[in-house]
């Protein structure tokens, strides 16, 4: 008799072959979870490293006590305070632009470049080549930048002093919202500690040393007369548009193009436009309006005081008040009204136009709205006067042409 077969087990092979899938299919998705987990955190990681606000530390902040490069070149200094001050400074001194006016400018959106601001530039793409000016914050180079002649700001110990790197980035966050023929234009600024800089239209002369080459004299008046009517343009968009307040206008910050075109440079000192403006003594005392000497409230009219004094400049290629020391002129202007001498030969209607602008009461003052009128009906009465021979005299090509040094 037959037996039925006996069933078959189930052997050990028949199992482990799902079990293995199962197993194997598990550890992909933990794997691609890791990957991916690690991916996010890369992501971050580089984000917050990119942020020209952590750019304003080093690698060491860490530590209790950072130590920074000075700058090119030279000596280390201990820091006296930590990474998050220095990020607060920069968030202060940029919340103090107004949204609106950053938005006609620059629409400081993240690049893919790892540039936070549309106007940011890497060290790396600067190249100094001669230093031409040095101020209290630091030294002003002649330079390149991708190709272009620049003149680069430098602040000097950029990492070792808060109130200087608080005022520096002020004038960054303030210079990046202006545009305007009459200003020197704003190319872009390194936020990257110790090399924090200002880029900048590069212009060979300043208007102070044009009026006190030999060549002034060669400069027609009908030259001059533009350069009074270029400075009151930029100081009119200034107040106007802008709404700043420069507060050290002077023949030293404006600058002359080769084609004569004037230009106003240097804001360090300068400041959004308040209600009973904040009453700091700033500027130098040769052009500084008394309210400002004398520590009262001041506005925008502080700075027609100091319009005044350049037109003076203009007119007599001086100094003013030359052989007084600045705090002698500083009390005599404020106190005892103290200006400079109109001499006896000068041009119809600039001897009242300059009496109204350095008056003592800013109220008495016009506005550069109104300058430029009386400019403007001034230069017709010139013309007037002048036969085309005389119109053609003044017609230089260039400050070259006068045999200027303009490079």
């Amino acid at each position: 008799m037959s037996s039925d077969p006996t069933p078959a087990c189930p052997t050990s092979h028949t199992f482990s072959q799902p079990l293995f899938i199962i197993l194997t299919t598990f550890l992909l998705i933990l794997i691609l979870s890791t990957i991916y987990f690690l991916l996010q955190i890369t992501q971050k990681l580089l984000k917050i490293r990119s942020d020209p606000r952590n750019k304003l530390v080093t690698k060491e902040q860490s530590k209790q006590k950072n130590t920074f490069d000075r700058g090119v070149g030279s000596e280390r200094t201990d820091v006296e305070f930590g990474s998050r001050e220095l990020v607060e400074l920069k968030e202060r001194a940029f919340n103090q632009v107004p949204a609106r006016r950053l938005s006609i400018s620059f629409s400081f959106r993240k690049q893919a470049d790892e540039k936070e601001y549309e106007w940011e530039i890497h060290w790396k793409e600067i190249h100094l080549e001669e230093k031409v000016g040095e101020g209290s914050f630091g030294e002003v180079f002649r330079g390149s930048w991708l190709g272009t002649t620049v003149a680069v700001k430098t602040m000097r110990n950029a990492s070792s002093n808060a109130l200087k790197m608080d005022k520096f980035l002020g004038e960054i966050a303030l210079t990046s919202t202006l545009h305007h023929p009459n200003i020197v234009l704003f190319y872009g600024a390194c936020v990257e500690v110790p090399n924090v800089c200002l880029v900048m239209e590069y212009l060979a002369i300043n208007l102070y040393d044009l009026l006190h080459t030999r060549a002034k004299s060669q400069i027609h008046f009908f030259v001059l007369h533009r350069f009074a009517c270029d400075v009151a343009r930029g100081m009119k968009y200034l107040h106007r548009r802008a709404k700043v307040i420069q507060r050290d206008l002077k023949s030293r910050n404006i600058m002359v193009d080769n084609n004569f075109n004037a230009k106003i440079c240097d804001f360090g000192l300068s400041r959004y436009m308040k209600l009973d403006q904040t009453m700091t003594f700033c500027g130098t005392p040769y052009w500084t309006a008394p309210e400002i000497i004398r520590q009262e409230a001041y506005t925008e009219k502080a700075d027609v005081y100091s319009y005044g004094i350049v037109l003076w400049e203009l007119i007599t290629a001086q100094e003013p008040y030359s052989g007084m020391e600045s705090m002698e002129v500083a009390y005599a202007a404020a106190e005892r009204g103290l200006r400079p001498t109109i001499p006896t030969v000068c041009p119809e209607g600039y001897a009242e136009l300059m009496q109204r602008c350095w008056s003592d009461d800013p109220a008495d003052r016009p506005d550069f709205t109104e300058v430029l009128e009386i400019l403007f009906v001034m230069k017709k009465s010139f013309e007037n006067l002048m036969t085309p021979a005389m119109m053609a005299t003044h017609r230089r090509k260039s400050i070259q042409d006068l045999g200027v040094q303009y490079q």
